[in-house]
């Protein structure tokens, strides 16, 4: 309403039956300054009838008109499909990409295919020629297991095949055993099993595996009829409910809990999320219409667990006014949100309208951990604490080089429902029981979390209006496991910040000439060159002259594995320098509550020295490490708990 100029508000009835001239039945005119006010949760306001008017604001003999209006807020339940003031530039058909939406992403679960052995193959091809695999499809996924090393009619793999599935569980699992290599294979048998048939599993303990019969290839099995012989196949089908399937990286995921509703803790608190204004943004649309003025058509979204929120979008401003609330239910308090400016390309626009997606106008992450006073950690009495409002710089990383977008105007408040079991989630796991005792290699998890960004892209994708698959891999951070030389001087630069005192004391040393000396003359170690294992190519590449004297498919080829190589140097450096970034926020008050933690452990551990002998207690720390295994768990101890739930820097660096 803040762009409402005119005082008042004009409803025009027409008659279409005539397409071509339609023809004025009459009309109302409203003041708009005396249109009630209507607050939720009070009840609509009740229709009336109005008696017509004519182009001269007399009232007409005949035709009465019934409808109500007034004025209302975000919490109106007609909010979301409300016309802007702001938007009437914009096409009736693209009205509906301007308004708010609350979206939400599918419940996903592991299906867990574990492939025994087969039983009965009718081979096709001799078994020493050709591989015998497993081949399952779910959808448009598609995974296979190695070849069997028992060439005979009954082959075993014993292999685990990791798929995510969205709940309802409405597409089948299909799988088929293939004999021959992985570019030219035929079928020897083919099993269709529907997933929401598939045990669930919340516990560590295994299900029982099945037989599944397999039909024959290109013969039609009638259902009611009685199957005398046929190949089968043993398998261990698990819908995972005990994990944690996520969509997000990691170190900044927003949510931790398992996909199955009946473990989820109760919520420990409320966060609220005030989008309010933007400024200073950058013109992205160049040249609108024949004014030839620069705009930017900006929308905010932002996302904390499986909610996505998206604000209207603000047609033809630089300076975009939101003033938008939304609340989310918080179960962790080591979680971030993720908050991102757009620029809206699907206005139907005649010019501007893109295929390429919306804009990026740069995001920014806020640890939830972070949102208190040292007052609130303390209070054992339940209050409102404050909003904490500030401006958040809007930075993207262009090929060009970083370039700042806008600021971006926020208020954020975490209320806690219960102090005592705030500070208890510090020393309980992060991720669910499950997932300690079945857990997933680092290559499975790269896998099922590139399915679930795909599927959450597509689902939202369907939504009206539409969230652009750009939007989704953007917030989520998807495809970014390449080399980046910008990204290895950052995590270096992060350890050689934490490691600089350390280094500081060592040069002391060395200066002051404690080194330690050999005993015998120092000599060419070749395990320590790593001479014994490099290969040919190794070697050729090390020979080689500068510039290279091969061709430009091998120094390609050469170039390919160096950042394979490097990507994985980087990763290591980055993963460093968060668990020494860490540590290092022991003491920072960055996070208050793992402060407060740290200062009473600290009490605590200089009473128990202090009270206690130095041999008592190194002989405690032994027997404890040296404990029998039966006396061991799978879960982390509190300690590890504690220490993952630290915060680190390795958010709020620049990506793609």
């Amino acid at each position: 309403m803040t762009r409402i100029q005119d005082p008042h508000l004009v409803i025009v009835v027409m008659n279409k039956a005539i397409y071509a001239n339609p023809r004025f039945i009459g009309q109302l005119k409203i003041i708009v300054a005396e249109v009630p006010k209507r607050v939720a949760p009070e009840s609509p306001l009740a229709p009336q009838w109005y008696r017509l008017e004519d182009r001269e604001g007399k009232k007409i003999m005949r035709g009465d008109l019934m409808f109500v209006v007034w004025k209302g807020n975000q919490a109106d339940q007609f909010y979301s499909d409300a016309w802007f003031s702001n938007a009437t530039a914009v096409s009736g058909n693209a009205i509906a990409n301007t308004r708010p939406k609350v979206y939400f992403s599918p419940t996903f679960w592991y299906l867990r295919v574990t492939v025994i052995q087969a039983q009965d193959l009718s081979l096709r091809f001799s078994p020493e020629d050709a591989e015998i695999f497993v081949q399952a499809n779910l959808g448009n996924m598609r995974l296979r297991t190695s070849s069997s090393k028992d060439k005979n009619e009954n082959p075993n793999w014993n292999e685990d095949l990791i798929f995510v599935v969205e709940e309802p569980f409405d597409v089948p699992l299909v799988l088929t055993i293939e004999q021959g290599n992985l570019d030219d294979h035929v079928s020897l048998g083919r099993c269709k099993v529907p997933v929401d048939k598939v045990d669930k599993r919340t516990d560590p303990a295994p299900l029982a595996a099945k037989w599944f019969n397999l039909d024959r290839p290109g013969i039609i099995e009638f259902p009611h009829e009685e199957v005398k012989f046929a190949s089968k196949l043993y398998l261990r089908l698990t819908l995972e409910g005990g994990h944690h399937v996520s969509d997000e990286p990691l170190e900044y995921t927003s949510d931790f809990r398992p996909s199955s509703k009946k473990l989820w803790r109760p919520a420990i608190g409320k966060l609220e999320l005030g989008i309010l204004k933007a400024t200073g943004l950058s013109p992205t649309k160049m040249g609108y219409h024949t004014d030839m003025r620069n705009r930017t058509d900006a929308y905010c979204l932002a996302k904390y667990g499986p909610k996505w929120v998206r604000t209207r979008t603000i047609v033809d401003s630089l300076s975009p006014k939101w003033n938008e609330q939304y609340t989310w239910d918080v179960y962790d308090p080591c979680t971030v949100i993720t908050i991102a400016v757009f620029d809206n390309n699907q206005l139907d626009f005649p010019v501007h309208r893109t295929e390429a997606g919306d804009g990026i106008m740069g995001k920014l992450r806020i640890r939830l951990s972070t949102l208190f006073s040292l007052s609130e950690l303390i209070s054992f009495t339940p209050g409102r604490p404050k909003f904490f409002t500030h401006s958040y710089p809007l930075v993207v990383l262009l090929p060009t080089g970083v370039k700042k977008m806008g600021e971006i105007q926020l208020a954020v408040r975490f209320t806690k429902t219960s102090l005592f079991e705030y500070w208890q989630s510090y020393l309980t796991p992060m991720f669910p029981r499950l997932q300690f005792f079945n857990p997933l290699s680092q290559f499975q998890l790269d896998i099922v979390r590139n399915q679930v960004v795909l599927i959450t892209a597509w689902r939202l994708g369907k939504a009206e209006p539409p969230l652009g698959t750009e939007v989704v891999y953007y917030m989520l951070d998807f495809k970014l496991n390449t080399w980046s030389l910008r990204r290895g001087k950052a995590n270096l630069n992060r350890v050689m910040a934490f490691l600089g005192d350390i280094l500081g004391l060592f040069k002391f040393l060395e200066q002051a000439g404690f080194q330690r000396r050999p005993k015998h003359p120092t000599f060419m170690d070749v395990k320590l060159s790593c001479a014994d294992t490099a290969s040919v190519e190794d070697l050729e590449e090390e020979y080689d002259r500068f510039p290279s004297d091969f061709t430009d498919e091998i120094v390609r080829k050469r170039y390919d594995r160096l950042r394979a190589i490097a990507q994985t140097v980087e990763t290591m450096i980055g993963d460093l320098a968060t668990k020494l970034e860490r540590l290092q926020n022991l003491s920072s008050w960055q996070d208050r509550a793992a402060t407060s933690f740290y200062l009473i452990l600290c009490i605590i551990g200089f009473l128990v020295t202090t009270l206690l002998p130095l041999k008592f207690v190194i002989f405690l720390m032994i027997v404890y490490l040296l404990r029998p295994p039966r006396f061991r768990i799978i879960m982390p101890s509190i300690l590890q708990n504690f220490i993952r739930r630290l915060p680190s820097r390795g958010p709020y660096t620049l990506r793609l």
